[in-house]
Order: C-alpha cells, then structure tokens, then sequence
C-alpha cells in the first residue's frame, strides 16, 4: 500500500472551525492521510481598546438567525467534532510579520520555515483566512490549499454565503485554490456550487459542509493519481462582492429574507397555498414538440403527479409517474393508459411504506423493470414487472445505505449505465449539485456497479439534478433540472450525450424548456420522450379558492 499522505493544519490562535474539525477527524481516520502537526498562526493582537458596538450587534443578529434555524424551523446541520488534542498532535507556534498592509498578508520568519520544512509535509490545508506569502507557500510537496467561498475570492469565510442570499442568486459558489505568491495568481484546481439556502445561516452551513465533502474527494483524487488535478481557468470576480455586510446591511438583509418568508407562511397556513404538481402529454417526438398542445392528467383529489416516464408494451402506450398523496405525504407509482389525446387512470401499481417517485422503467432479457426513487428507504432498488402494468415485485437492491435520487439505468455500447444524484454530505440533501455515474458489465441486475473515473461528474446545482432521459434516432439525452431562487426545478435544459465510456464523459446543450407554455405555472422538472409521444410535468399555486380544473391552465 502507497504511504500515507502527511498533512499539516494552518490554524490560527488555536482556532478550529466546526466544518473542518469534521474534515481533519475524517483525515485521521482514513489510511491513506494523517495529520500529525498543527502549524498555529499567531497574529499579534492590537493593543488598542475600542468598543464595537455595531459589530457586537451584528453577531448577536446572525446568532439570533441560527437560533430561528435550530429551534422554530428545525434547518440546523450538524458537524463531527474534533478537539485539538497536544497528547496526540505537535503544535507548532509561528509568529506572522505583516509585509503588505494594503493586501494584509503575511510572512513566516526563517526559524520557522526551517522548523516546517524538516516536518517533510506533502500537503497543508489553510484552515483560516490568513493571507500568506513567501517561501511557506513552496514548502510542501502539492503546496497549500485553501477554500474559498463566493464569487468574491478575498472574502472572509464567516460571511461566505451572506451575499447570495441577500441578492438571491441561485447559486452560491465555492473553489479550492493552490496557493501562490499573490492572491490573484492562485491556482484554482477544483470548483462547484449549491443551490442557495433560505437564509444565510442554512446557506453557510450548506455550503461549508458541501465544501468539505468535495476537498475529501479531491484528497482521495491526490491520493490515488499522486498529483494535483489540472488547473482551472479563473473567471473574473464580480466586484459587488468586494465588502463584508455591515450592521445596516445586515438589517436589510433581515427585511428582505423573513418578510416574504412571514407571507409565505401567512399563504401556506391562513390562504391554503399548496405547490401542485400536474403531468401532461402528447404523440409528437420531443424535437418537434409544442408543449401547449398538450393533454393534462387531471390530479384526484388530495393527490397530484409529477415525474412522468412513457413506456410501451403490446402495442399500447402508458405514463408510469409519481402520485403524491397529500394527506399520507407520501408517494407511490400511479399508471396511465394512453391513446392520441385520451387518457385512462389504470390505479397504483406500486406503493411502499416509504415514499416513491421517478419511476423509471427498462428492458432487460425480455423482461419489464423499474427503477424508482426510494431515497426515504436510502437505497437505490429495481423492481420486476409481474403482470404488467399493474403488479411489481421487488427484484433487487444495487445500492445500500446511501442518499440518492432520480436513477436512469440504460445501455449503451454494451455497458449498462446508472446515472443518479447522490448527497455526498449524506446530511444537508444536496441532491441538484453532484451528478455521478456507475457502469456494470455484468447487466443492471448487479450490485457490483463501478464508479465512474470522474465521479462526481457535475458539482454543479444549474445542470447536475437528473430531470428524465430521453432516446431518439440513436442518439441519448439527459435531461436536467434548473432551480431558481428558493424554487425547486424551475426549468429544464435538455442535453445530448456526446462521449461516455469509462474515463469520460461529455454532454452538450440541446435546447431548453421554461415554464411559460401553460397559464399560471411556474416551474417545470422532468420530461420524458418515447417514440411519438412526450411527457412533461409542471408546477402550480393552489389555494383554498382555487378550482381542480384543467382549464385553470389552457391559454
């Protein structure tokens, strides 16, 4: 076995932060890595007094917003602890030398640089905001790398993820960087996102725990190839994101947060407002298609639909599809049979004691199989047609005690293809950002699926989060989900899928689906083709006054 990878800690004044006590207890624990020293950063202190009272009210606000998080809406997110214990590690005190004010960076003195480099370390993590220069930056074998948070790279990590909030970006970024002499020379070697929380003590909390899983897999990547992964071209930053909120910021940031948060709650419990779920379809092939003109299921009562695959047996055509029940708050498989425009509600064909969606169905040796999402039973599971379309037995189980959803299971070139969006946090459910790809060659019917070399292939929440898949002329496409600004699967973009095999991957955009092609909806997530017909699902407000009727939609 390789040896280890031997790691170093920039702390600074013996501060460790939740999310990386998680990521250096993590570090201990695998055989591959260790750390042994603590190199702790000591700033001197001003001597000068001055009361802040601004600032201490700024932080008792954002505490109070952690406090709504754990106890009245319940977002919190938890870290694995590790305490900084001298019996098990050597600390290391290294005195800074300020040598660019304006920057506020800072040099180590040659001491302590010839103390660190007889540790002989093959990687440091800077686990501070310390801006640092000089021969400290080339002491290691793949250097120091750092995280850094936003679109804005020089900002501080306690306010990272504040600005997207208060802007409501979709999306809140995060990079890790190879240090190098000056900020803007940093070597950005990995990238990805989130989609943005509610606020931003649940956006931060998101983003710190996603940012640790992906350096996790990046130091595995280290590991096994034995050199850093190719460095990424940098964009230019946005400047808007150059300053740290003040306190008047921060209050503005409360107004725009929690009021349309109290409307919304007002909307929810006193107006009845429900986000509903509808499918519709029609016999035209995808590239040809005028979603308008189509057919919409009506939803039974206390139940909607969403997340419809089209399949065909016997020369009869049906929508398999997600029917949530609104008093069970559950899901089961609900089928359809179709014909031109008529439709004919067939029953459940499947239904658990855990909730069930994204019923995807294949072919295999003759036989009829799905694979539908069962997240809640975290597990990824296929189910074998018995007297099809109406009863199911439960085949298989591929994948055990993991947090995914969303499986697409086909074949191509004689390879069977998984495609599925797992939380790699297994905590805070960031299912839209990571795209990862198994392949079996010994059929779908297998546990023994293998990683792709790429894995995850997107960390990218604008195009990781499966939407439906669709085959047509021989050529094979992944559709995905777009959310919006606290909006899950507001759009579709459909994708052709260029290059896959073992070690690659590759897809390009091919068109897009928005949701204006119905009155009153907002969001769209998932589209199936098959043949000569095509299925779409969309989104709508329901409120108490608010009619069941399919014209409610029809320009």
């Amino acid at each position: 076995m390789p040896e280890k990878i031997k790691i170093g800690i920039l702390v600074e004044n013996n501060f460790l932060a939740p999310h990386n006590q998680e990521l250096i207890k993590w570090i201990n624990n695998n055989n591959k890595f260790e750390v042994k020293y603590i190199l702790n950063l000591k700033k001197e202190k001003s001597s000068k007094f001055r009361i802040n009272l601004l600032g201490y009210l700024q932080k008792k606000l954002l505490n109070f917003e952690t406090y709504i998080n754990k106890r009245i809406i319940n977002l919190d997110i938890l870290y694995d602890k590790f305490e900084l214990d001298s019996n098990k590690l050597t600390f290391i005190d290294i005195n800074l030398e300020k040598v660019n004010p304006k920057k506020n960076s800072f040099v180590i003195d040659s001491s302590n640089i010839k103390k660190i480099k007889g540790l002989n370390l093959d990687l440091i993590y800077r686990a501070n905001d310390c801006i640092l220069d000089g021969e400290i930056l080339n002491l290691s074998k793949y250097g120091i790398l750092s995280f850094h948070y936003g679109e804005n790279s020089s900002l501080s990590e306690r306010v990272a993820g504040f600005w997207e909030v208060y802007n409501k970006k979709v999306k809140t970024d995060f990079i890790i960087k190879k240090l190098n002499s000056s900020i803007d020379g940093d070597s950005k070697i990995y990238e990805g996102n989130i989609r943005t929380g509610i606020n931003f003590d649940r956006n931060q909390k998101m983003l710190l725990k996603s940012s640790v899983t992906s350096f996790k897999n990046l130091l595995n990547y280290i590991y096994d190839n034995k050199k850093l992964p190719p460095i990424i071209t940098s964009k230019k930053h946005n400047q808007n994101f150059l300053v740290e909120p003040n306190f008047f910021v921060i209050i503005i940031y409360f107004f725009k947060t929690y009021i349309p948060l109290i409307l919304r709650l007002i909307e929810h419990r006193i107006l009845k407002r429900q986000h509903i779920w509808n499918v519709a379809f029609n016999n035209k092939e995808f590239k040809y298609n005028n979603v308008r003109d189509s057919t919409i299921i009506k939803n039974p009562k206390n139940k909607f639909t969403a997340d419809p695959f089209l399949f065909s047996h016997n020369g009869n055509n049906y929508i398999f599809a997600e029917e949530y029940n609104l008093l069970k708050s559950r899901g089961s498989i609900v089928v359809y049979k179709i014909d031109g425009k008529k439709y004919q509600r067939l029953g459940i064909c499947l239904e658990e004691n855990f909730h069930l969606s994204f019923p995807f169905l294949f072919s295999y040796n003759s036989e009829i199989y799905m694979c539908p999402e069962t997240q809640e039973n975290k597990d990824i599971r296929i189910y074998k047609s018995k007297n099809f379309p109406l009863e199911w037995d439960l085949c298989k189980i591929i994948k055990k005690n993991i947090s995914a959803v969303d499986h697409l299971i086909f074949q191509k070139d004689k390879l069977w293809w998984l495609f599925t969006n797992i939380d790699l946090t297994k905590q805070v459910e960031n299912f839209e950002s990571n795209l990862s790809i198994f392949y079996s060659k010994e059929g779908p019917l297998t546990d023994n699926w293998i990683p792709h070399s790429l894995n995850p292939i997107f960390s990218d929440c604008m195009k990781g989060r499966n939407g439906g898949f669709i085959k047509n002329d021989n050529k094979f496409y992944r559709v995905n989900q777009v959310p919006g600004f606290n909006i899950y699967g507001k759009e579709l973009i459909i994708n052709e899928i260029i290059k896959l095999n073992e070690s690659e991957y590759q897809e390009s955009y091919h068109s897009n689906i928005e949701p204006n092609f119905f009155k009153n909806i907002f969001a769209t997530h998932h589209q199936h083709s098959l043949n000569k017909y095509t299925a779409i699902d969309f989104c709508t407000k329901k409120y108490l006054w608010s009619k069941n009727d399919v014209d409610h939609f029809i320009f």
